[in-house]
């Protein structure tokens, strides 16, 4: 699950685990590389430029 904050330029993502839980990467820019997607690279800086 991903929320993209425009204002901040930032994108909080969480990715669940086998036990359940949830671990939160918080982005500040530069490639994301979505596990779910592979091949897919998402240019941050790109996507939040003002």
């Amino acid at each position: 699950m991903w929320c993209v904050h425009p204002y901040e330029r930032t994108l909080t993502a969480w990715r669940r685990q086998p036990d359940g839980a949830y671990e939160e990467t918080l982005y500040r820019g530069g490639i994301v590389r979505p596990e779910s997607l592979p091949g897919v690279a998402i240019d941050l800086d790109g996507l939040l430029a003002l």
